[in-house]
């Protein structure tokens, strides 16, 4: 993509990889809202507060972990990838359980600028798929009441599953171990979800 052009120009002429890495790594956790999200456009004119992105950070942490084993970038990444995961379990979820794609206009007073429209929509939901122009979602249905794309999400689910796993990791590295249970519960009941798509 565009945003990986970028970074390996920007690397190639005044960083190391581990440093870019850690520093493209920052620069997401660092516009997370205070309610855990982590937008799904982020870059100097724009924020999309509607919409996070495919939950993968951790597992990219647990990739630059096993390279670099940096355990003070991991302490300070840690707690920010919790809290995403946590945003993911209470705003992805339908009242089933199941995880959902969704776009929902941001509580009041968070400033923003909405990246490509589709605020509150079924393109909005699409959108934070990172696949918006795939055929798969195109006959879906959005509940605008509760922000999500009503399609219950193999994929999603997966993807959160992986990460619930990759934060274990972290968890116990960074010396979180308290959130080890909470992840771990979080792992099966989307597990459980997953045996019933």
């Amino acid at each position: 993509t565009g945003d990986a052009a970028i970074s390996c120009e920007q690397t190639v002429m005044n960083l190391t990889p581990e440093n870019s890495y850690r520093e493209w790594m920052r620069n997401i956790v660092k516009a997370q809202d205070d309610n855990g999200m982590i937008p799904g456009i982020v870059d100097l004119k724009e924020k999309s507060y509607d919409r996070s992105q495919p939950p993968v950070g951790s597992m990219c942490v647990v990739k630059l972990w096993e390279k670099y084993q940096d355990i003070d970038f991991v302490k300070e990444v840690y707690p920010k990838l919790f809290a995403w995961n946590t945003w993911f379990w209470e705003n992805r979820r339908t009242i089933n359980g199941d995880f959902c794609w969704g776009s929902k206009l941001p509580r009041s007073g968070v400033q923003f600028v909405a990246a490509n429209n589709g605020i509150n929509e079924l393109m909005g939901a699409k959108y934070e798929t990172g696949m918006d122009n795939s055929p798969i979602y195109d006959e879906s249905m959005y509940d605008k009441e509760t922000g999500l794309m009503l399609m219950a999400d193999v994929g999603l689910t997966g993807l959160f599953l992986k990460d619930c796993s990759s934060l274990m990791v972290l968890a116990e590295i960074s010396g979180h171990l308290e959130d080890i249970t909470t992840l771990r519960d979080r792992r099966d009941l989307a597990e459980e979800c997953l045996q019933k798509l």
